[in-house]
């Protein structure tokens, strides 16, 4: 019952009608308003708590929560749906996990959402609809939306756990004692900057200025999190390396997380990655000004070391 219930409302959800509703007037206002978040917010409290009273032991074997840091758009959605395929992780996306645990919830009900969400997205094909382009990230014959034996659960969405974390520094050592037990490790993926900001202007509709404005912001967040993180419990992923070499990396990404990776599941991962990163930035035009301006604030942060509008 549950499940037909999950399937019809993906179904809508995934609807060309409803996203069209959920993107203009009214349907926009509402979506994006405090008072539908405080009721989501609510609603995933009531629904979750029960169960986390009822059922003390469940996730028993949970190792590690993770969260995704970094600049928005760089990445971390094809990097995320790659873990969830492992039979011993959960990692949903677009969650804002960090969200609930500054709001009170405990380890069960969070990763009951976690659980809930990626089984959704699994349900959807794993298609993300806020890129530019839809991309499949769907993992044929893996475990994506369920798992074995769940180890490892984490969230994806990077850009908002970055300013979270960035905001409100006290929520590094929050999320250690809420998840009691399971360690809190970060995976942070970055981009060619020029990419991510080319996206926030078209999705966002922002100018470039605030785009870069925007974008840096985060990289100063990011700048001041690496000196509160212990190095062991970060890693660090250039997206162009990883899609240049996925099998690697991922296995490199498993280890890090305590799980072990087999050719099957590697393989089948490298599978579903493009040849070649996409370069955003060709969809619009860069005057010279604008990329000297990325390119100056890009200096004072060694983890876009190297990059250029060409590269």
């Amino acid at each position: 019952m549950r499940q037909t219930f999950e399937r019809a409302w993906v179904s809508l959800a995934n609807s060309g009608r409803y996203r069209r509703f959920a993107r203009q007037g009214l349907g926009a206002t509402f979506f994006r308003s405090d008072a539908y978040r405080r009721l989501i917010m609510a609603k995933n409290y009531v629904t979750t708590y029960p169960g986390s009273l009822l059922n003390g032991g469940a996730y028993r074997n949970l190792d590690v929560f993770c969260a995704f840091i970094g600049p928005t758009k760089s990445g971390s959605t094809l990097v995320g749906s790659l873990l969830d395929a492992h039979p011993e992780a959960v990692f949903a996306d677009e969650v804002d996990a960090l969200r609930y645990v500054d709001a009170g919830f405990n380890r069960r009900q969070i990763a009951d959402i976690l659980v809930r969400r990626s089984r959704r997205q699994a349900m959807a094909g794993r298609v993300t609809a806020r890129r530019l382009t839809a991309y499949d990230f769907e993992v044929p014959g893996q475990w994506q939306g369920r798992y074995q034996t769940l180890r490892v659960m984490g969230d994806s969405k990077a850009g908002m756990s970055t300013r979270r974390l960035g905001q409100n520094p006290g929520l590094l050592a929050r999320t250690e004692r809420v998840m009691k037990g399971a360690q809190a490790r970060y995976i942070m993926v970055v981009r060619n900057p020029f990419d991510p900001i080319t996206a926030m202007r078209i999705r966002g509709r922002r100018s470039t200025a605030n785009a870069i404005q925007r974008y840096f912001e985060n990289c100063a967040y990011l700048q001041t999190l690496r000196q509160s993180i212990d190095p062991g419990r970060l890693f660090l992923v250039r997206y162009e390396e990883f899609v240049g070499r996925p099998r690697a990396i991922l296995a490199e990404l498993c280890a890090f997380l305590g799980l072990e990776a087999d050719r099957t599941y590697l393989d089948a991962c490298a599978a579903i990655v493009y040849d070649e990163p996409e370069k955003i930035r060709g969809q619009l035009e860069w005057p010279a000004a604008d990329r000297q301006a990325v390119l100056d604030h890009s200096a004072g942060y060694d983890f876009l070391a190297g990059y250029t509008f060409e590269n």
